[in-house]
C-alpha cells in the first residue's frame, strides 16, 4: 500500500496480510492502517522499533541523538546568578522598612517579594507612625545618668535606676516617679545637723494626693529633716520640719514644722529650709520669702546619708517626690533672709558647700 491507497476493509485485512519481512528488517515493515508493524517474534538483539518519523506508510529513521548540555558554561550561570541572588538579599536588607511599631522588639517584613525572605529589624523607641524606620542621622538617646556631680564640692549623688536627668520645663532636672527606685543618694551625711545649716532646692511637684519628701537626711532609723511638702487635713503646705529631742522615755524625738500655703498647680517652687543651733529656731522660705520661724529643742543627731526624693521613717523610705527637682544646695550656716533672698535671684550667691544638677 502506498501513500494515496484506500484502506483496505476489517475482511481484507485477513485475506490480504502484508509481505513477511526479513528479521532484520521486520520492525519498519507497514502495519496494517500505514504503521510499522512489529515483529512476531522480536529478538533480543533486534528490539521493537517505535513508529516511523516520515510521513504514514514510509520507514522508519533513526532517532536524532541527543543533545549533552555544556556542563562548564551551567556551572559559570549558575555561580553567576548565586551571585546576584546574594547582592539582592544584600540590597533588600540595607533598603527595608521597619514594619509597624515595634518598641524594644523585632519587626519582620518580606522583602523581595518572597514569604520565606524575611529582614528581622531591631527596633528602638517607638515611632509615631506604623511604617516609620528611625533615620540614620536620627540622635542617639541620651545616656543614662549614674550619678549628679558636685559642681561646689567633691561629693556626687548616686541617682537610683528609676530615675532620670531630663529637661523639665526648660531646666535641667531629676525626674521622679514616685517608685521606690526613683531618688539620688549621697555616700554619707552631708549636713552637720548639730550645728547651723542651710539646705534648697527648686522643685516641681506634679502630685496632690499625698506628703512628699525633696531633700532630706537619714537612712536608719528616722529623718534628720525633711524639706517638701505636706498633705494634712485635706490641704497642702510647703514644710520644713525636723526631729527635735524631747524629755520623754522610749520617744527621743518629735517633728517641729515650719510651714507656709502651697498654692495649687504644678510650677517651679524654690524651697530653703534654715537652722540656727544659737537659736534653735528652723525656717523656711518659699521663692526667697520668709513664711514662718519654728523655736525647737535643736535637731536630733539621726545617721544616714543626705537623700534627694525619699524620705526615711520608722526604718523604712517613704513620700517618694513624684515630679522633678534640680538646683540642690546645701550651706553649713544658716543664711539670713537677705542672703535667701539674693540666693533666689542668683543662686550660689553665698557659694554653697554642695550643689547639684545647678542650672
Amino acid at each position: 500500500m502506498t501513500y494515496g491507497d484506500p484502506i483496505p476493509a476489517d475482511g481484507d485485512r485477513t485475506s490480504q496480510p502484508p509481505p513477511q519481512q526479513p528479521p532484520a528488517q521486520q520492525s519498519a515493515a507497514q502495519g496494517p492502517f500505514g504503521g510499522p508493524s512489529w515483529p512476531t517474534q522480536p529478538t533480543a538483539q533486534v528490539p521493537p522499533q517505535g513508529p516511523g518519523y516520515g510521513y504514514p506508510g514510509s520507514a522508519a529513521t533513526p532517532r536524532p541523538p541527543v543533545p549533552q548540555p555544556d556542563w562548564n558554561a551551567l556551572a559559570d550561570q549558575h555561580e553567576r546568578d548565586s551571585k546576584r541572588g546574594k547582592w539582592r538579599l544584600l540590597a533588600a536588607v540595607g533598603g527595608a522598612f521597619v514594619l509597624g511599631t515595634v518598641t524594644g522588639g523585632v519587626a519582620v517584613k518580606a522583602v523581595d517579594g518572597g514569604p520565606s525572605a524575611a529582614v528581622a529589624v531591631a527596633s528602638g523607641r517607638a515611632s509615631g507612625s506604623p511604617t516609620a524606620l528611625a533615620s540614620p542621622s536620627s540622635s542617639p538617646p541620651s545616656p543614662v545618668v549614674t550619678r549628679l556631680d558636685d559642681a561646689a564640692g567633691s561629693v556626687p549623688l548616686s541617682v537610683g535606676s528609676g530615675a532620670k536627668v531630663t529637661d523639665v520645663q526648660g531646666a535641667r532636672a531629676l525626674q521622679l516617679t514616685g517608685t521606690a527606685d526613683a531618688f539620688a543618694a549621697g555616700p554619707n551625711a552631708l549636713v552637720d545637723t548639730k550645728g547651723s545649716f542651710t539646705v534648697s532646692a527648686w522643685v516641681l511637684n506634679q502630685d496632690f494626693s499625698d506628703t512628699r519628701a525633696a531633700v532630706t537626711q537619714g537612712d536608719h532609723d528616722y529623718y534628720a529633716f525633711d524639706l517638701g511638702r505636706e498633705f494634712r487635713a485635706g490641704k497642702f503646705s510647703w514644710m520644713f520640719k525636723v526631729q527635735s529631742p524631747t524629755n520623754k522615755p522610749g520617744n527621743p524625738s518629735q517633728p517641729l514644722y515650719a510651714r507656709a500655703a502651697a498654692a495649687p498647680g504644678a510650677a517651679w517652687t524654690l524651697l530653703t529650709g534654715t537652722y540656727d543651733a544659737k537659736s534653735r529656731n528652723i525656717s523656711l522660705y518659699v521663692d526667697g520669702r520668709l513664711a514662718q520661724t519654728t523655736r525647737t529643742n535643736g535637731v536630733w543627731p539621726y545617721a544616714g546619708a543626705l537623700q534627694v526624693g525619699r524620705v526615711r521613717y520608722k526604718s523604712s523610705w517613704t513620700d517618694d517626690w513624684i515630679g522633678a527637682i534640680r538646683d540642690v544646695r546645701v550651706w553649713p550656716v544658716a543664711l539670713s533672709p537677705a542672703q535667701v533672698a539674693a540666693t533666689a535671684k542668683a543662686p550660689g550667691v553665698p557659694a554653697p558647700a554642695h550643689a547639684w544638677l545647678v542650672s
